[in-house]
């Protein structure tokens, strides 16, 4: 693919960078295929009158579906043929870069690839970097040193992943500087864009994701980075404990308050499924020292066992609440140990209200056993709150587990792509 230098502007490379030219190489195409999604309609014969509403809707309801399907294939196959140009365009770009002098590189490809790192397309920096080497340490249009720089300051964690597909250069990367003396710790160690930080939610997952950061970064830097200081005379623990000190005393809020609600459930669960316990269904006979009635009925057993495992389910919630509650809220502890203190306890508080529903419902199965008419919207009406808790926790609980126990965000098991 041939083409002049004079088609490589600053302005043609940023819209280049902004759009990842392999977003279309995982498309599918529909489910059925071509063959399927492009048969022939079936007409009914000319001389058949159609009887009923069905027969006259069913020939309009397959077009339809089959306008539907061809649709979806043209967009895939067009999204196929632009991926392929695509490709064939970055090759071509890639390949002219190497005939630039230092100066036209400057003014076209560096401002270019950084604005790439901004966006994190990581596609146009690998093709890019793979054909010249040198683009590693552009530098012209930041006052961050590297690409890698740049992405630690942008938090493009998908940019930042390239340095474990590097060779020994990324220690060489690692050990650079920005103009005002900040490694890539100190960078690290300053909050995230708001643009990247308001897709987190809360404010202790907030946390959370800068903890990642910074300990990420903490890890793979050489070990005289923690202890550097900058033109500011700042360390990069220095830097962090300052710069966040406000998103601490939010996240702190946050849980404290959470915990309080929570645990004040769970401690109004307590006192009912306790007193359950003494106040038997169907009552007690006093010539037999208070044995229960209904003792060999099933329905009296499952009351009975839901009700000990609601109690100690929730007096264990209550605890692992005010654990939170007396935590130190050390920044140290919003990466794993305040978040999984929370995932323990809603959970454990998910587990004590679905077992007093059941207990709830196992007592009148017990007193009103006679009538079956009672059972049905029973289960119903006890499925409502468990399943409102659930809807209402669970995105938060989802992301919280993800988050502290999930993959990362970072993918330490990068191949060598350069």
């Amino acid at each position: 693919m041939a083409m002049s230098s004079n088609y490589l502007d600053a302005a043609g490379l940023k819209e280049t960078f902004r759009r990842s030219p392999f977003k279309f190489a995982n498309t599918k195409v529909p489910q059925g295929g071509l063959r399927d999604s492009s048969s022939p309609i079936k007409k009914a014969p000319e001389d058949e009158a159609p009887n009923d509403r069905l027969n006259i809707q069913t020939p309009f309801i397959e077009s339809a579906l089959s306008t539907s399907r061809l649709q979806r294939i043209d967009e895939v196959y067009r999204m196929k043929v632009m991926h392929l140009q695509a490709e064939k365009l970055l090759l071509g770009i890639s390949k002219e870069t190497l005939k630039m002098g230092l100066r036209e590189r400057s003014e076209t490809v560096d401002e270019a690839l950084l604005f790439a790192v901004r966006f994190g397309n990581v596609d146009f920096l690998v093709e890019m970097i793979k054909n010249n080497s040198e683009l590693l340490w552009s530098t012209r249009t930041s006052s961050s040193s590297t690409l890698f720089l740049l992405a630690v300051e942008f938090r493009q964690e998908k940019v930042f992943s390239l340095l474990y597909g590097l060779d020994d250069r990324k220690h060489l990367l690692l050990a650079d500087k920005d103009c005002y003396g900040n490694g890539v710790l100190h960078l690290a160690g300053y909050p995230s864009p708001p643009s990247k930080l308001s897709n987190v939610v809360g404010a202790t997952l907030q946390m959370q994701r800068e903890l990642q950061w910074f300990k990420e970064a903490e890890r793979i830097a050489p070990e005289i980075e923690k202890e550097r200081v900058n033109t500011e005379e700042q360390t990069p623990s220095e830097i962090f404990t300052k710069e966040h000190e406000s998103l601490r005393k939010e996240a702190e809020k946050w849980m404290k308050d959470t915990a309080m609600s929570c645990s004040l459930v769970a401690a109004l669960i307590v006192t009912v499924t306790f007193a359950a316990v003494f106040t038997v269904p169907g009552g007690t006979d006093d010539n037999k020292k208070g044995i229960p009635f209904h003792l060999k009925d099933p329905h009296f057993v499952t009351f009975v066992v839901s009700d000990l495992v609601s109690c100690f389910a929730s007096c264990t919630s209550v605890l692992i609440f005010l654990g939170i509650l007396t935590a130190r809220y050390s920044f140290d502890d919003f990466l794993v140990s305040l978040p999984t203190k929370m995932i323990a306890g809603l959970s454990i508080l998910f587990v004590s209200i679905a077992a007093m529903l059941v207990a709830f419902s196992s007592a009148l199965f017990t007193m009103f056993y006679d009538e079956k008419w009672i059972v049905p919207p029973t289960t119903l009406l006890a499925c409502f709150p468990a399943l409102l808790f659930v809807l209402l926790q669970y995105p938060l609980l989802k992301e919280m587990i993800f988050s502290t126990y999930g993959k990362g965000i970072f993918d330490r098991n990068m191949k060598c792509w350069s």
